[in-house]
């Protein structure tokens, strides 16, 4: 028999995962798949234990949040293991399962995993750490590991919005920093900046599909300018729900490799989780890196 690990963060979301475990547990069996669960413990202790453990198995299938795919993910490519990966999600806003049409429904996504065939998939890589989705920092980047998981597990993505809502003061406030993109410097001022490889940010941007790939090589890099007056808060809130991502508040630039460089330290956050405070960071694509099977 094949062998499976089955990771699970116990803390993630609102899901109907636990009310399902058995069933899913038996799909991988009658697919022939010795599982063998591993309930995570704390922060870091997903990818720990997939770095020491993905060289026993012949798939790996996580359930969490995008923070508990970003564990995952960060531990099979420390491993060094050429391993599939499957996902069910089973967090808060899901941003990796929104790009990828993966299911929700906790057997559906079994299914699909056992019956799908793996993909590669880019993934990027942060001062040497992986994050499969984003790293952004400035306005509301914070958010999603700033609210509490009980606010997160009572109220799903409005959690959010609650979080999200206490900083909206924030929103004239920029920083002025140094953008690198393949050798092309450009230095301005922004609230907010993501380097991201997905079709959805936060459950509330949204790229136009015919603008991203999720395996092209390419980062999408998103820089907004902060509003300092109401027409330019009208401009800005315009360009977002008709995804114009090329105007004087909101600029879209693909590349491969990423410098950001700042005076003050900024707070950066990758797939939804901290990612610590940086005055320089380097940001690389890792092509085809993770084989995600859907």
């Amino acid at each position: 028999m094949k062998k499976l690990l089955f990771v699970i963060n116990p803390a993630a979301g609102r899901s109907s995962l636990r009310d399902n475990l058995l069933s899913v547990v038996k799909i991988f069996s009658d697919a022939d798949y010795l599982v063998t669960l591993y309930i995570t413990k704390c922060a870091g202790d997903g990818q720990e234990h997939v770095a020491r453990s993905a060289k026993e198995y012949d798939i790996i299938v996580c359930a969490g949040g995008d923070g508990t795919l970003n564990e995952v993910v960060n531990g099979i490519l420390l491993s060094g293991w050429d391993v599939p990966l499957g996902y069910i999600p089973a967090g808060t806003t899901n941003d990796f399962a929104t790009s990828h049409q993966l299911s929700r429904i906790p057997r559906q996504a079994a299914r699909n995993i056992v019956e799908g065939k793996p993909f590669p998939h880019d993934v990027g890589e942060f001062n040497g750490e992986y994050f499969t989705y984003v790293a952004a920092c400035g306005l509301f980047s914070d958010v999603s590991f700033s609210t509490p998981q009980a606010l997160k597990n009572a109220f799903g993505r409005f959690a959010y919005y609650f979080e999200g809502a206490r900083k909206i003061q924030e929103i004239t406030q920029e920083f002025p920093l140094e953008l690198t993109v393949d050798g092309k410097v450009m230095t301005s001022k922004y609230c907010f900046l993501a380097v991201a490889n997905s079709l959805s940010l936060g459950g509330v941007l949204q790229f136009p599909e015919d603008m991203v790939s999720l395996s092209d090589g390419v980062l999408e890099v998103l820089a907004v300018k902060a509003p300092q007056n109401p027409i330019e808060f009208h401009n800005l809130m315009r360009a977002m729900v008709e995804k114009d991502y090329n105007n004087d508040m909101v600029r879209c630039i693909h590349g491969k490799e990423i410098r950001v460089q700042t005076d003050v330290p900024l707070v950066w956050t990758l797939d939804g989780e901290s990612g610590g405070k940086h005055t320089d960071v380097t940001i690389r694509v890792c092509e085809r890196q993770i084989r995600l099977i859907y």
